[in-house]
Parts: C-alpha cells; sequence; structure tokens
C-alpha cells in the first residue's frame, strides 16, 4: 500500500525537483562570481560560513536519512496491522477485543510518531541554520571586506545586498532539496527491491521433457502425448523471505526491551528467570542477523536443508480425476502449488497443459454481485452459468439472498453475509464456469455438509468436469470419494508414498481411511451454523443427483428466478440488512429499492465549515500553540 500511495508519488513528484539540483549550484556560483566583481575576496567569506555549516548539516542529514526509513518500515508495520485487524473485524467483535486491538495500533501509531517527531526535530534544525546562514553570509563578507580596507559604497552595498538575496534561495532551498532527494533514494530502493524481485519463469514446451530443462516450468495450450499434468523428478522448497526475518527480528527487540523495563522491578528468582529469556531472545536475534548476511541483496534467505518436497513423479492423463490424499501437513498444497508454480523448482521438469482454474482451500470472494463472483470477468453465458450454479447447489441460497435480488444480490467483502458453506460453494461454481481443461481444487468440500458435498461432487465433479472430458485434480481428506478416482496420489513425509488406483494400494497394504483422517470440526467450523441453508439447497438436487437426471432448462430457470416475491433475508445478515419500515411512501420506495445493499452513498456537509471543526484543530493543536500562531 506505502508503495502505490507514497513511494511511487515520491518518485512522480520528483520530475519538478530535480531540476533544481543543477539550477541551485549554477545560481550559487553565479552570485558568487558577480560578489566578487563588487566586494573581491570577501565573498568568499559566504563559503567559509558554508564550509563552518557542513559539519552540523552532515549530521543532520544523516540523521534524517536514519529515521525516515526507520518511520517508513513503523508505517507500513502500523498499516499492516490495521489492514489485519479491520479483515478480521467480525472476529475482534465477537470476542471483545476491541480494547486490546486499539493498544495495539496506538502502540504501533505512537512508534511511527516518535520516529517523525525525531524528523521534524531535524529539519527544523537544518532549517534554522540554513535560515540564518544568509544574514551570516552577509555579516561575513562585509566585515571582510572593510576590514581588507576595501571601500564599501551605497552602490556596492545595495548591489551585494540584491545578490545576497538572490543567494537566499538556493541556500534555503538547499536543505529541502537534499530532504526531498534522501526521501526519494529511500523510496527508489523500496521500489527497486520490489520491482527486482525474483520473477516466476514459463518455458513454452512442443516435447516435454526432451525440451524442457531441469528445474523448469512448462505450458502449452494442450497436452503433451495425452497427458495434462506432468511432473518429472521434481523436487519444490518454500523459500522464506527477508522481509519476514527483519520482522520477526523487530518483534523480538520489542520483546527484549519489554523484558528488560520489567526487569527493573523484579529481584531474586524472578528476576533470574526474566535475565533466561532475555539471554534466549538476544542469541535468537543474533542467528536472525547471521541468516541476514547471508542473504546480502536477495531478497530471499539462502537455501538449506532439504527441499519442502521431493522426488515427485506424477502423470494426470485427460479427462480423468486424480485424488491427492495424506495427513495435515504432509505437503498436498505444496504439490498443487507445484502444478501452478507457486513454489520454487530446485530440480526437475513440471508441465502443464491447457487453460487452468483454481479452487482454494480458503475462498476467494470479493465486494461485487455474487454473479460477478462466479462470472470473475468472463462473458455471461446463461446455460453455462445456470448448470454451474445449480451443480454447487446455490439455487436456494440465491432465493433467500437479502432483498430478493438473487445472483444480483451484492457481497461484501470477503463473502461477510455468506456462510463458509456458501463462500466455498461461489467458489467451487466459478471454477465449472471458467471451463478449464484443467481444474484444481484444494480439498473444498470440506467445508460443506456432508449430504451437499456429495451432491456438489457427483454433479460438478464427475458429471460436470470429468463427464465432460476435463482433467480433476483434488486434494481431499474425505476417503469415500476415492472409489471415483482414477488416480490417487498418497503423500507422507513430503513425498509421494504412493500411487495407483484405491483397488491398487489397498492392495499393497495402505488404508486410506486412516491416511485421509483428520480430528472432527468443531460446530463453528463446520458451516458457520447454516445447515438449514445447505439442507433445503440440495433438498430437490438429492432427487436428481439419485436418478442421475440433469435439470431442464426450464427447472434450471425457475430456480433461478429472482423476482421480488422471494424477499426472504437469511439470519446472518443482521438487523443491518433489514428494511426498516416506515410511514411515508416515498420513504419504503426508497428502501425496497435499497433491499440487499451494503455499500451507501456517503454523507457529505455542504455551506461554510463550522467553528466547532475550527476548535477542534485549535484543541489538538494546544491553547498556547495556537495563540503563538496567531499572533505571529
Amino acid at each position: 500500500l506505502n508503495l502505490m500511495q507514497v513511494d511511487s508519488m515520491r518518485l512522480a513528484n520528483s520530475v519538478s525537483v530535480l531540476h533544481d539540483c543543477w539550477v541551485i549550484p549554477v545560481t550559487f556560483v553565479l552570485c558568487l562570481y558577480f560578489l566578487y566583481q563588487q566586494i573581491g575576496f570577501a565573498c568568499f567569506g559566504a563559503i567559509f560560513v558554508m564550509l563552518l555549516l557542513s559539519p552540523a548539516n552532515y549530521l543532520v542529514m544523516k540523521i534524517y536519512l536514519k529515521y525516515s526509513r526507520q518511520t517508513m518500515e513503523r508505517r507500513d508495520k502500523r498499516v499492516k496491522l490495521l489492514t489485519e485487524i479491520l479483515e478480521g473485524i467480525k472476529i475482534v467483535k465477537y470476542f471483545g477485543w476491541e480494547h486490546k486491538m486499539q493498544a495495539r495500533i496506538q502502540e504501533a501509531r505512537d512508534d511511527e510518531v516518535a520516529s517523525i517527531r525525531i524528523n521534524q526535530y531535524t529539519i527544523s534544525s537544518a532549517m534554522f541554520m540554513w535560515t540564518v546562514c544568509p544574514t551570516m553570509i552577509s555579516v561575513m563578507s562585509f566585515g571582510l571586506f572593510t576590514w581588507f580596507g576595501g571601500q564599501l559604497t551605497v552602490a556596492k552595498a545595495f548591489t551585494s545586498i540584491s545578490l545576497f538575496n538572490i543567494l537566499e534561495a538556493p541556500v534555503s532551498l538547499g536543505p529541502m532539496i537534499i530532504q526531498y532527494m534522501l526521501e526519494l533514494r529511500i523510496s527508489m530502493t523500496r521500489l527497486m527491491d520490489f520491482m527486482l524481485a525474483d520473477e516466476l519463469h514459463t518455458h513454452n514446451s512442443t516435447n516435454f521433457p526432451d525440451d524442457a530443462p531441469d528445474g523448469s516450468y512448462c505450458r502449452a495450450p494442450h497436452g503433451q502425448q495425452g497427458f495434462m499434468v506432468w511432473i518429472k523428478d521434481g523436487s519444490f522448497r518454500w523459500r522464506e523471505g527477508k522481509v519476514g526475518k527483519e520482522e520477526q527480528k523487530t518483534k523480538k527487540q520489542s520483546q527484549i526491551a519489554k523484558l528488560q523495563t520489567r526487569m527493573k522491578a523484579l529481584t531474586g528468582a524472578e528476576l533470574e528467570e526474566v535475565q533466561g529469556q532475555v539471554a534466549a531472545l538476544e542469541e535468537e536475534v543474533k542467528e536472525i542477523d547471521q541468516q541476514l548476511e547471508k542473504c546480502g541483496d536477495s531478497l530471499l534467505l539462502p537455501i538449506e536443508g532439504p527441499p519442502t518436497i521431493r522426488n515427485i513423479n506424477l502423470k494426470v492423463m485427460s479427462g480423468t480425476i486424480t485424488c491427492i490424499v495424506g495427513k495435515v501437513g504432509s505437503g498436498k498444497s505444496t504439490v498443487l502449488s507445484a502444478l501452478l508454480n507457486e513454489v520454487s523448482c530446485e530440480s526437475g521438469r513440471v508441465f502443464l497443459g491447457g487453460k487452468v482454474a483454481y479452487c482454494a482451500q480458503q475462498p476467494w470472494i470479493t465486494n461485487a454481485t455474487l454473479r460477478d463472483n462466479i462470472l470473475w470477468g468472463e462473458p455471461y453465458h446463461e446455460d453455462r452459468y445456470k448448470r454451474a450454479v445449480w451443480s454447487c447447489a446455490l439455487e436456494e441460497d440465491l432465493k433467500q439472498m437479502a432483498g430478493g435480488q438473487g445472483d444480483l444480490t451484492e457481497i461484501g467483502e470477503k463473502g461477510i453475509n455468506l456462510s463458509g458453506g456458501q463462500k466455498q460453494r461461489v467458489s467451487i461454481a466459478r471454477a465449472l464456469y471458467a471451463w478449464a481443461d484443467v481444474v484444481v481444487f484444494d480439498d473444498p468440500l470440506s467445508a460443506l455438509d456432508a449430504h451437499v458435498g456429495e451432491h456438489v461432487f457427483n454433479e460438478a465433479v464427475l458429471r460436470l468436469l470429468v463427464g465432460q472430458g476435463r482433467t480433476v485434480i483434488m486434494c481431499t481428506h474425505q476417503w469415500q470419494y476415492l472409489k471415483h478416482a482414477h488416480h490417487i496420489l498418497l503423500v507422507k513425509g513430503n513425498a509421494i508414498q504412493a500411487q495407483g488406483t484405491m483397488d491398487e494400494l489397498t492392495a499393497a497394504g495402505y488404508d486410506l481411511m486412516v491416511e485421509t483422517y483428520v480430528p472432527e470440526k468443531g460446530a463453528d467450523d463446520a458451516d458457520d451454523g447454516d445447515d438449514d441453508v445447505d439442507d433445503e439447497a440440495v433438498g430437490r438436487c438429492e432427487t436428481s443427483s439419485l436418478g442421475s437426471r440433469e435439470p431442464s432448462g426450464l427447472e434450471l430457470s425457475q430456480s433461478l428466478d429472482t423476482s421480488p416475491k422471494h424477499s426472504g433475508s437469511l439470519a446472518r445478515t443482521g438487523s443491518s440488512m433489514r428494511r426498516r419500515r416506515t410511514k411515508s411512501k416515498g420513504a419504503d420506495k426508497e428502501a425496497e429499492a435499497n433491499k440487499g445493499k451494503l455499500i451507501e452513498a456517503e454523507e457529505r456537509e455542504i455551506g461554510a465549515v463550522s467553528w466547532s471543526v475550527y476548535m477542534t484543530y485549535f484543541k489538538a493543536a494546544g491553547a498556547v500553540w495556537t495563540v503563538l500562531l496567531l499572533a505571529w
């Protein structure tokens, strides 16, 4: 955010400032030349004053540069913290963490303000020195001229004073230009670090794996030798970033400072315990410093230890479903990330053919209508859209959307007015509507109730995707779906332990029920408590699913009917989503038009600024400073 709002704007505005870098020295030299013609060598008193102030100016600018960097770092930290809290405001409200979160934001803001305050003191010192500098130059030059026996006439005096006034502008602008150039240097460094970060390289392959170099990721508009996905001897690693380590160091240093403050009030055993904690944290900080030194100019930490996943060999035929199973933390999602080129390939070769759609474990929902969240920029095709919605059991949910607007209902940021199961089914519907050659699912059915998940798997995965010749790769912990898989990968210990069909793995002695077992989720994790909605959503779908019958076009049109008679609102949307009853007909029409809308037009004041606004500024500035400012 700061890169876009602060650093990039500073770079854009630098065009008007860069010319001052040569205009100011030229103006200064020309003024000295004309002063030399008027008062001779006495004009070099100006250079003497400049040299006299240069050590102090150097020290001031050095301090400013240091705290400017610190200010940007602390600002990034505050913005990141504030963004995280706003994104999780629902949880903050549920648990009553407002005061704690406010304290954390205030602490981050206080740190930022402390750096800004030191910066402003530094700049004020520089401004003071450069403000008195022209006066000192005039006094020094005239003093030297008369001391050397020069005749200070009116003509010489007024001409010299005019030149000194001209000289005042470059001398006064000097610190501001230096300040801006230092800030620009910091912004350029930050932008360069971002722009020069490692790119994801993709090779076009026509004869995989023969034309693919080692460690390459290859793409093609179609499969190779009948395979849509092919990984040969692949080893992959998640690289840790330098920025993350620097944040860890900052946190540990903050903990050390707090413990050292606490130590002053402790004695005996408690003091020894805290001293041990401080020593351990200091040792961790030293280790982080050593890792950061090894990074050099790189944004990634050096490679150490074995790869995250290794020795991956995988071939996926077109029109098949491949299931990846394994216990939590075994590396299933990393295998999918390797297919999508989201993790570094240290060795081996990866091939992925055709158009790809990805459905993540955590659904991605944006602040748009439900239809836009499914289309995701694709043109609207009614039949394809209705088939995707029906396959994901979303018809009843559309009927019950607040305002009776169906799929045109506005969805809040991160799907705030959708349940967990609804968000996941919208994400699945998006992958279906994309009509990609390869569809990658990262355990999306885990957020659905059992009967809803069964309907989605049968209708969306088996019939709509695999039945139409699409290739599906899916991570799952639900072993009941493995019997439908053409190929199963068992990931264990960050490597593929075994692969084959369900019968082959069972014959080899692998218990897939044990391998896919995960602890039961609590009620809060299942579907945000919206079981009734999912039951209705799948009510009619179960009948057609069991009878292996697809809905007709008329049934689809009826199921997606968005007429105003369906005006029931979900309980989760709360009282803020309900229409307030009013006596006025005009108010009724306005409320009817605004049903289902989450964002309202902002209010604004019209007319002159009230005195209360001025008083707020005066109180914030302080009474004494306000009076002094007005008096000045």
